[in-house]
């Protein structure tokens, strides 16, 4: 659970700046806009030091300076996972996550926004390839999808905890309280286990042992064997050549889907609406009704992400982003369609598709990282496109990446529901799957 409950943290990283920038646009003489008088007066804050935005530029720098810190972040969880454990790596990532909200909570100027920003984004990369590999090493096959799928549904239910507590408290108390996530995890963390392959690959038999019965039950020393052997396979691995390691098809084209599955769900739009909503709704609905609309939509992507929890434990993962990826391409609006499939899938296809444990922390920190350029870019260049070619024309290249994205995954995605690691690693070597051996899966 504690990298589901860390992962809401990530979506109030994503949902705030739709509550944060509409409350610091310079509307009026006084820097305070009309639509936020009645929210400052309930808040603890006075509003006098706030600092205040003039200009789309400006805006679009506090929305995505947190998208691109996500970047280095996802390259340098790598590192961590490796070297200090996959807890370690949470221990260490709550603490930055908390600092960051606190500095937004108290930022007095645009620079100390934007600090404030980037180190939750940070955090947030650090997260974004960390939770995977986690649940990934720890959960059965057939709770893997669900549980991988959960991640979504934290990242939901964090956008609308963020947006219901902006809309009726000022920014700094919301930031205050988005931050009490990560300390709480921090606190907790320390009563969570470590990986058994990561002790493994770390000759720590005893504890792994121990962590195994905790996990799986005193009745699987079997299969505890077998983990023990195939780490031991891989760890050889390691000591193959780097060109040997990561120049080979079952890294390469598991990495390649990813990158072209994460371009079609960032540039989709679905995290343009999450970070300009309550603008773009300003301009539909009106000042009174937005942050109301805004609120539906996140409940709608919450049920629907629920809904993808349900369906990624019953359906294959092809039909599932053939579902999301036409719905998408055909409507934008139905969010539901977004969190059904291109929403949730990339992240779960970060851990699942890299069935070597030598590779796959590295394979999971380059993609999640591609996703989170990715993202930057759709959140960038999100309100200069809507000023520019308007929302239609917006609307309709999202639609059209959408499209063609899904064409190629349909032709390309390989099915991993219930499959073993091995099943996935002889499917990318074009070894027939019905006729090889099955081993259970470990890791």
């Amino acid at each position: 659970m504690l990298p589901i409950v860390s992962t809401i943290a990530t979506g109030m990283t994503m949902g705030y700046s739709a509550v944060l920038l509409p409350q610091l646009w310079r509307i009026n003489a006084t820097g305070i806009s009309s639509m936020n008088v009645t929210r400052l007066k309930r808040s603890l804050a006075t509003g006098s030091d706030d600092p205040t935005i003039t200009s789309t530029h400006e805006e679009s720098w506090i929305a995505a300076s947190a998208a691109i810190a996500m970047v280095p972040g996802c390259w340098i969880s790598t590192l961590l996972m490796d070297k200090l454990g996959r807890k370690s790596a949470f221990m260490i990532i709550n603490p930055i996550f908390a600092l960051g909200w606190n500095i937004l909570a108290f930022a007095n100027e645009f620079t100390m926004l934007i600090v404030g920003r980037v180190l939750c984004g940070f955090s947030v990369g650090l997260l974004g390839a960390t939770s995977p590999v986690y649940i990934l090493e720890i959960t059965h096959p057939h709770l893997r999808g669900l549980l991988l799928a959960c991640l979504s549904l934290a990242v939901a239910l964090g956008i609308l905890s963020s947006h219901v507590l902006g809309t009726w408290l000022h920014w700094r108390l919301t930031a205050h309280l988005c931050g009490l996530i990560p300390i709480l995890c921090f606190i907790f963390g320390y009563f969570v286990p470590e990986t058994p392959s990561w002790l493994l690959k770390h000759d720590s038999q005893v504890a792994a042992f121990n962590t195994w019965q905790f996990l799986k039950g005193k009745d699987s020393s079997m299969e505890f064997a077998n983990l023990n052997s195939d780490i031991h396979c891989n760890h050889n691995d390691e000591e193959k050549s780097w060109r040997e390691l990561y120049l080979v098809k079952p890294f390469l084209m598991p990495l390649f889907i990813i990158c072209i599955f994460a371009f079609t769900s960032q540039f989709s739009g679905i995290n343009v609406v999450t970070f300009y909503c309550v603008k773009m709704l300003t301009d539909i609905v009106g000042t009174d009704n937005a942050y109301l609309a805004t609120m539906l939509l996140d409940c709608v992507r919450v049920i629907f992400s629920i809904v993808a929890c349900w369906l990624t434990k019953r359906c294959s993962r092809r039909l599932l982003t053939n579902i999301s990826g036409f719905g998408t391409a055909l409507t934008l609006f139905a969010l539901s369609a977004l969190s059904l499939g291109l929403v949730p899938l990339p992240w779960l296809l970060c851990a699942e598709l890299f069935p070597d444990a030598s590779t796959r922390a590295l394979g999971s920190g380059l993609s999640a990282g591609f996703a989170f350029i990715c993202f930057f870019g759709a959140v960038k260049t999100g309100p200069i496109a809507l000023e520019v070619i308007l929302p239609h024309g917006t609307f309709t290249v999202y639609g059209t990446i959408a499209l063609l994205g899904t064409v190629f995954l349909h032709f390309c995605l390989p099915e991993t529901k219930d499959k073993t690691s091995d099943d996935i690693k002889n499917e990318f070597m074009g070894i027939n799957t019905d006729v090889a051996p099955k081993k259970v899966d470990r890791y």
